[in-house]
């Protein structure tokens, strides 16, 4: 078994690992596949990462082949894509809508799956 490496850039909130959401997503997620973009730290169960994925590399076993082409980056949009986000998650997840109450920021990061 090998290990997926995908670099991203993420505008969102990092936040220590959650398990009565994280159980809640895994239960939800066959029934919410039009949900909320999150990440979670599938491995150490460190972090979850809530927002919206604005590059992806792909993934490193297959040498990059599947990830996002260089795009810019408009900062200009990234207000009303926060906006977006936090309105889609609070519908879903009306019950942990207090995760959204930090400010979003740019994270870039290497996630390993």
């Amino acid at each position: 078994m090998g290990v997926s490496t995908n670099f991203m850039l993420i505008w969102g909130t990092k936040l220590p690992w959650h398990q009565e959401f994280a159980d809640f997503y895994e239960e939800k997620y066959p029934q919410s596949a039009q949900g909320p973009w999150i990440l979670f730290d599938g491995m150490r169960g460190e972090y979850i990462v809530l927002g919206v994925k604005l590059w992806d590399c792909g993934d490193a076993r297959s040498g990059f082949q599947d990830g996002d082409a260089h795009k810019a980056i408009d900062p200009t949009t990234l207000p009303a894509l926060e906006q977006a986000y936090k309105d889609h998650f609070q519908r879903e997840y009306p019950q942990f809508s207090y995760l959204m109450f930090s400010n979003f920021q740019l994270h870039a990061l290497a996630h390993f799956s």
